[in-house]
């Protein structure tokens, strides 16, 4: 018998606003107690809190006391019990960060999962595919807990990290007859449509994966790529897509994909999860028809602050941030999310998640898949906040940030990786990286412009080897700037040595600012929104470019 009930997702869902503060009581005096027996990360003569209203002005727990914490000390001396699993994320400032859970915590995570998958009609005896992220990633080993709560009728497993994982998950694919239920990053379910609707795709995207991660030549490349991709049948694909019913996708919004997703998965109905390493599930679609997520509430506790309130605590451990609960939240406000989470290994408590929320609506009675489709199961709606996350909290403020982050199909890159690489090479003044969006038409390029203290003597040289400097001297747990390269949406331009000008002038403009506030220096990382937004904005510095 499957372990996920509808009593499980009754408990955990269907619960008013006025028992589910009565619940935060409980679960608040259990996250408090956690944190204090963490003393190395909480201090001594930490609170224990049994109501909601004592949350607001204690100071909140950010990333860099985290990362503080484990590189002072064992990882074992720092945990309340030993740990079972250790996911890594991209982390604040760039600098990859490990959680530990224990079996227990996991636990609670997959069960939680499970039930909103429940909710959303996911049944046993459907079929499975999982192409989630592989270790250190946290996605594809809690999908698979998550898929041991239903009693599957065919699975396929299929972690991915790079090129080559995502290849031998497709040629797995082609094999089947599909799956019930698929979930994996959104970018994934691009590249899948990619791949059966360009035949050329695949074949041009395992050469560059083949000349860049093996450094094979061109010519050699070529034939070894034919070789990878052996088995793989796209007609085969395209007749699997058609008997996918379920997909789950997280890491990056829907709506830049899902056109594209529809036209081939023609079946397939797609939810939109929310969540990170930190805190495994927050917010999800219930409905095909939503357009917000639900705060899902049943092993967190969801608080907002201004950013500039965290900014300060950043500055100063001991402030104090006055923030608002979850429940009393109003329609259109916005602000940084701050969640406190229970753990028995490590316990978040008052946790600054850097994402920026807007309240679509404080209360909605959420109608779920379910209650559509089996109504004699569960009529019940599922009261929960919706929200929306809007951007991260230090883009939407205008003060120096080591946080400074561009986001590329769900993927994270940080200023001080790409210093950290562009560093080791002579011959450069600055960098600017621009996004460039796509709106509904898929992902845009990573447009980096190199401005070169004197004029190189190769020139294209010079590019090249910048473009390997970022691709293989960039810390980047999620592979970020590979991963354009080998979609051929990774461009190198080599600017004039004068177009520096226009950053002194930037920076001087900062100096003369009389906002106590501002940055002294320029941003290094831009979202543009279309080919025409980049140039508008970078055309000055690109009058008399070299490349």
């Amino acid at each position: 018998m499957a372990l996920t009930t509808i009593d499980t997702a009754k408990k955990f869902f269907c619960v008013s606003p006025e028992q589910r503060i009565e619940n935060h009581k409980s679960l608040l005096a259990s996250i408090s107690n956690q944190a204090a027996k963490s003393k190395l990360l909480y201090g001594e003569n930490f609170p224990i809190i049994s109501n909601p209203e004592d949350m607001s002005g204690l100071p909140i727990l950010t990333t860099d006391q985290i990362k503080r914490t484990f590189s002072e000390n064992n990882p074992e001396s720092v945990l309340n019990t030993p740990h079972t699993y250790c996911w890594k994320t991209s982390g604040y400032s760039g600098v990859s960060k490990t959680f530990y859970y224990s079996q227990e915590d996991a636990d609670v995570f997959a069960d939680i999962w499970a039930a909103y998958a429940w909710l959303t009609g996911v049944r046993s005896n459907s079929s499975f595919w999982n192409f989630g992220s592989k270790r250190p990633m946290v996605s594809g080993e809690l999908l698979e807990l998550v898929k041991k709560r239903f009693i599957t009728n065919g699975e396929i497993y299929t972690p991915i990290k790079n090129g080559m994982d995502f290849v031998t998950a497709l040629k797995k694919a082609s094999k089947s007859t599909g799956a019930d239920v698929i979930a994996g990053p959104t970018i994934a379910y691009y590249l899948i449509c990619r791949a059966v609707r360009d035949n050329h795709y695949m074949h041009e995207s395992v050469q560059r994966v083949l000349k860049n991660d093996m450094h094979l030549p061109a010519f050699l490349a070529k034939q070894v790529a034919k070789v990878v991709l052996a088995g793989f049948n796209s007609k085969k694909l395209v007749r699997a897509m058609e008997h996918m019913y379920r997909g789950f996708s997280y890491a990056e919004p829907l709506s830049s994909y899902i056109e594209m997703i529809h036209e081939h998965f023609p079946n397939l109905t797609m939810y939109d999860v929310y969540g990170s390493t930190e805190v495994p599930i927050i917010g999800a679609t219930l409905n095909k028809t939503d357009d917000a997520l639900a705060l899902l509430m049943p092993a967190l506790f969801a608080e907002l602050a201004d950013p500039l309130e965290i900014y300060k605590a950043k500055k100063n451990p001991g402030y104090g941030v006055q923030t608002i609960p979850w429940y009393k939240w109003k329609k259109g406000m916005t602000g940084e999310l701050v969640i406190s989470r229970p753990g028995t290994a490590l316990p978040l408590f008052r946790y600054a998640t850097g994402d920026l929320l807007e309240i679509v609506e404080p209360i909605r009675l959420f109608v779920p898949e379910t209650a559509v489709l089996y109504p004699e199961e569960l009529s019940e709606p599922v009261p929960a906040p919706a929200i929306r996350v809007i951007a991260r909290s230090a883009d939407a403020i205008d003060f120096e940030t080591d946080e400074e982050m561009g986001s590329f199909m769900g993927k994270k890159i940080y200023t001080p990786q790409i210093q950290q690489a562009i560093l080791s090479l002579q011959n450069i003044a600055w960098w600017e990286l621009f996004r460039v969006r796509k709106g509904d038409k898929g992902p845009g390029a990573l447009i980096f412009l190199i401005y070169p203290v004197d004029i190189p003597v190769d020139v294209a040289g010079f590019a090249a080897q910048v473009r390997e400097v970022l691709m293989y001297k960039t810390h980047d747990e999620t592979d970020t700037i590979k991963s354009a390269d080998s979609m051929g949406l990774l461009e190198i331009r080599i600017t004039h040595p004068e177009a520096f000008n226009e950053i002194q002038s930037e920076i001087m403009q900062k100096i003369d600012s009389t906002s106590s506030l501002g940055q002294l220096k320029p941003r290094h990382i831009f979202t543009v929104e279309d080919r025409i937004d980049f140039s508008r904005k970078a055309s000055r510095k690109l009058v008399k470019a070299l490349k």
